[in-house]
């Protein structure tokens, strides 16, 4: 009985692997079968209550808090982050600023923008990938019948013993076309046409290996020339995502790029560059920045274009980060590609230090739902510099993909030396702004001169300040108070910090 039961199994499994393989060499697909087990999977997830409330406005990422608008403090929107502007209001008196540092420092902590970008994607439902008994809030209201955690466990065999085994199969099958592209490409060589084709079909492979359920809109925009197409980036799978729509009749596919990594993205990657166009940057290395940003330039005005995710990191698809300018120049077409996803089923954000640890949780998720858009071709206006450009273009996929645009760089998130240096500077120009206005109230006749090792320790006495003087970004590991005692705590620190902070600038006024 077993092995007749295991027999059946096993060929259910094959029919439905050589199906796939042989409807994707053919050209084809599954037609709307994808998007009716995707159906299937939300009715079933109606049976559960949700994890927690959507805002009314729809927004990906809730707010938890509403950020206070009338401040001194005013958020730099153009060109490097490392500075700090402020409003054009006349202050009061010497603690204007340093009461909306300390708000802006309260808001920070409570929910910033730049971390919210780096934390699994929210699915505000049930996804039954997870215990529908676990909640994001221990202490939220919540019920769970036996007859809910039975669906559950049914749902978990259905993933890890029928879509686990399907999808490594056809990522496996995939990369052996890869292997054998290669090698036939060595023994006897194959032609450009039939190198796009093999690579198509080994992106359309792996796209069903990784569960993309993927719609694709405004195609009449798609990239066919020259230039370079960007798109705000999810995970290291967006590149098959988007090159999987290609049309073969064109003849014409991408200049793909990226970070060297290594392990199975490295396998990937050096399957990848044998059979179609790769740049590839070590972000290290500045020479090997500038080398990469001049070969992206020249291979833009080649015959294809050249796909780039200028945010330079994977996000979670609530927020677009900053757009590096560099390739907005002015003779490069740029092609905007938006990419949406719906966390519902799966997530496609690479949040995992491993690979493979992210490959297993994409193998027994529902799906990974995309939307992808092409917007129309953007050139540069005149007088537009290659920042504004690149803003122009960040805000125009963020729109289209719903989700919000900030004027944050990845590296803030990543980089310690970046953080600690933007604080630095942030803490010199309140200081000087300090100065400035202590000369005002004063009367000086000629600037006060302070030294600089007192501005600091006048600063440095406020650590939330220092902390959060980085427009509105907390750099520190604290995300939210906790408890009512950690908020008491968190007050009374702060009203001691205050009050040091009145004593060091009255003492200075009056040595001055």
């Amino acid at each position: 009985m077993l092995s007749v039961f295991l027999s059946v199994y096993v060929g259910w499994l094959l029919g439905i692997i050589l199906t796939t393989v042989l409807l994707i060499v053919g050209g084809y697909g599954w037609g709307p079968l994808p998007h009716l087990y995707i159906r299937l999977v939300k009715f079933l997830q109606s049976f559960y209550p949700d994890n927690y409330p959507r805002a009314n406005d729809n927004a990906l990422w809730p707010a938890i808090i509403k950020r206070c608008d009338m401040s001194m403090l005013r958020r730099h929107p153009d060109g490097s982050l490392l500075s700090f502007h402020f409003s054009e209001i006349p202050m009061l008196n010497v603690f204007d600023v340093c009461s909306d540092a300390f708000k802006a420092g309260f808001e920070a902590i409570v929910q910033d923008q730049l971390s919210i970008a780096f934390d699994p994607a929210p699915s505000f439902h049930s996804t039954l990938l997870k215990r529908p008994d676990r909640l994001p809030f221990a202490d939220a209201k919540f019920h769970i019948s036996r007859r809910h955690l039975f669906g559950y466990f049914v749902a978990l065999a259905f993933r890890y013993g029928v879509l686990l085994p399907i999808r490594l199969s056809l990522v496996l099958i995939s990369l052996l076309f890869w292997t054998v592209a290669i090698v036939a490409d060595y023994c006897m060589g194959i032609s450009k046409e039939q190198k796009l084709r093999i690579s198509l079909m080994s992106c359309r492979l792996f796209c069903a290996g990784v569960g993309l359920v993927a719609k694709y809109h405004n195609r009449q925009y798609r990239p066919k020339k020259q230039g370079i197409a960007v798109a705000n980036h999810l995970s290291p799978n967006d590149v098959q995502a988007i090159y999987a729509d290609i049309d073969p009749s064109d003849s014409c596919g991408f200049t793909v790029t990226g970070q060297r990594q290594d392990g199975i993205v490295w396998l990937i990657e050096t399957a990848a560059e044998k059979i179609i166009p790769t740049l590839w940057l070590d972000r290290n290395s500045a020479k090997d920045r500038k080398r990469f940003m001049n070969e992206v330039l020249r291979e833009a005005k080649t015959d294809r274009p050249v796909l780039l995710f200028p945010e330079g990191s994977c996000t979670n698809n609530t927020r677009v980060l900053r757009f590096r300018k560099a390739v907005f120049e002015d003779s490069v077409v740029i092609y905007p590609i938006a990419i949406r996803q719906n966390a519902r089923f799966g997530d496609s954000f690479w949040s995992e230090p491993k690979f493979w640890r992210y490959l297993l949780r994409l193998f027994t998720s529902w799906a990974i739902v995309y939307d992808i858009t092409y917007l129309k071709p953007h050139h540069k206006r005149p007088g537009e510099s290659n920042q504004d450009f690149a803003q122009r273009v960040q805000k125009a996929i963020a729109k289209t993909a719903d989700v919000e645009s900030i004027a944050l760089d990845y590296r803030l998130w990543y980089i310690k030396n970046e953080q600690q240096l933007l604080k630095t500077l942030q803490m010199k120009n309140l200081a000087k702004r300090f100065k400035d206005f202590i000369n005002e109230q004063t009367g000086h006749e000629r600037p006060v001169e302070m030294k600089p090792s007192k501005i600091t320790e006048c600063i440095k006495l406020s650590s939330t300040l220092s902390d959060v003087a980085t427009s509105g970004i907390s750099l520190t590991d604290e995300k939210a108070i906790c408890s009512r005692q950690q908020a008491l705590d968190l007050e009374n620190e702060t009203t001691v910090i205050h009050n040091q902070f009145t004593i060091n600038v009255m003492m200075i006024a009056r040595e001055n």
